[in-house]
């Protein structure tokens, strides 16, 4: 049985089914398809996000505790409390996707999709005061890619500043907790970074200037926005191309091409 994940073609179409199913591994080699960024990145080690999840599923003991499943033995029980962290982290996800959807309508000006009726309105004028303040003009939304070192990915946002400095944004949601800051889990600027140079390389652009940001989105206090913009962007990229080249290694497939510079 092939493995399945995100994938794109050589010209950054999204391929991450083909007939209705998820595109294996072996459907990637027939096309030629190369992973996504995060695809590649579930080979790097996550303890903090590991270690928050441990955590969840010590939280849902609480939830479930166990006397309350007499009937089930002790692994029965650890399985049943995994598959309400899952279920849990897959609402988030869909929750995330309305916060995506409703962020990329905002920038566009356009009108909120029926979705966003699951968001508190309090974070709509939040979102466009925070967004004003950061004086950047939107480029792109949603805009996919794919670079010859053999990867690809969707971008969030591209923006501008007044001084010409482009922005890789990526929107994050998450439940925070007053008086807490947010969390920034290790993958994130690795995948930043790959987004800006994979970009460049599909445009064969190379910019002068550019930053990555991480917009975290509470979804537990609406309007609560933080984001953070990362710097050492060449140790992101190497540890990133390091992923890549044990991705390919693991995988025995490199759907790199053309001669690739070791920058872009």
């Amino acid at each position: 049985m092939g493995e399945s994940g995100h994938w794109y073609t050589r010209a950054g179409e999204p391929m991450h089914e083909i007939d209705g199913k998820p595109t294996t591994l072996r459907e990637a080699r027939k096309f030629n398809l190369v992973p996504s960024s995060t695809t590649v990145l579930q080979v790097y080690p996550k303890p903090g996000l590991e270690n928050a999840i441990r955590w969840e599923q010590v939280l849902m003991t609480t939830e479930f505790p166990r006397r309350m499943f007499p009937d089930l033995t002790d692994w029965e029980y650890f399985q049943m409390i995994a598959s309400k962290q899952k279920e849990k982290s897959k609402e988030a996800a869909r929750v995330g996707t309305i916060y995506h959807h409703a962020i990329e309508a905002l920038l566009k000006d356009e009108e909120l999709p029926e979705s966003s009726r699951e968001i508190p309105v309090t974070f709509f004028p939040e979102f466009k005061e925070w967004w004003n303040e950061q004086g950047l003009q939107v480029i792109e939304l949603e805009q996919s890619f794919a670079s010859s070192h053999g990867y690809g990915g969707r971008i969030d946002c591209t923006a501008i500043d007044e001084d010409n400095v482009h922005y890789y944004i990526d929107w994050k949601t998450q439940d925070t907790k007053e008086d807490k800051k947010a969390s920034y889990w290790e993958t994130w600027p690795l995948q930043l970074e790959s987004y800006a140079r994979g970009d460049q390389n599909f445009l064969g652009i190379d910019l002068p200037r550019y930053e990555i940001m991480s917009v975290v989105v509470s979804r537990t206090e609406p309007g609560r926005i933080e984001s953070k913009t990362w710097l050492e962007n060449d140790r992101h990229w190497n540890a990133f191309v390091n992923c890549l080249e044990m991705w390919k290694y693991m995988k025995n497939y490199d759907p790199s091409w053309g001669t690739n510079d070791n920058r872009r």
